[in-house]
């Protein structure tokens, strides 16, 4: 019994770091291919929101004296000029890189406006430490929309998944919980997140990751022995 057990734990073990190493290579693969896209309709995309880039500011409060509506347009500033990079790298440096256009003394945010007006004295920063995954979708969608245009379709589908989620909670007799779903949307502020690619992009991941439990929770309880 022991022994059935050490192996079913060294299989467990072997399957999550192969899940974890696919995960890797899919991640970076898909980055690659992105980077390998022209960059001439997303900069020209990028430079339509000029000036409600700047008009906004780096941190501004949709509703002054709340804090819980601040957006985060540092960092919307940090993927923007991530995604409108194009240097003479190779693609498989810039996914592992990503690299933005900079200068010195200033961050990503007013560095990306500065490129826009296309201002002298420019250099090239990276940010090599995280995974820049929403790049993924960003480059994509740029090529056909402008910021502004993002922001709306984030709304659209951030709507339609969480009408999805309940309309599944319902349909799984979950329904008692859906006030919870209810509670954790206001205290999420959830009418600004669509606003900034970054918090945009955590919310999917709960949203999706939410519709998958429910979806495939007789599997989850089931595999886990629960």
């Amino acid at each position: 019994m022991k022994e059935f057990l050490k192996r079913d734990i060294f299989s467990k073990i072997v399957k999550c770091m192969m899940i974890l190493v696919s995960g890797v290579v899919a991640g970076y693969l898909a980055l690659a291919l992105v980077y390998a896209l022209p960059t001439d309709g997303m900069e020209r995309h990028v430079q339509e929101s000029y000036d409600m880039i700047k008009e906004e500011g780096i941190s501004p409060r949709l509703i002054k004296g709340y804090e819980s509506t601040r957006l985060d347009n540092y960092s919307d500033g940090l993927i923007l000029n991530s995604a409108i990079y194009d240097g003479d790298e190779s693609v498989w440096e810039k996914a592992a890189a990503i690299y933005q256009h900079t200068y010195e003394g200033e961050n990503y945010y007013f560095s990306l406006l500065k490129h826009l007006d296309s201002e002298p004295g420019e250099i090239t920063g990276s940010y090599e430490r995280d995974w820049h995954g929403y790049l993924v979708y960003v480059k994509l969608l740029l090529l056909f929309m402008n910021y502004a245009d993002i922001r709306m379709l984030n709304m659209v589908i951030q709507i339609a998944l969480v009408v999805y989620l309940i309309y599944l909670m319902k349909k799984k007799e979950l329904g008692k919980y859906i006030p919870a779903v209810g509670m954790m949307l206001i205290f999420l502020t959830w009418s600004i997140l669509f606003y900034s690619i970054e918090y945009s992009a955590m919310f999917y991941v709960l949203m999706l990751a939410s519709v998958l439990v429910i979806c495939k929770n007789r599997n989850i309880i089931s595999k886990n022995r629960v």
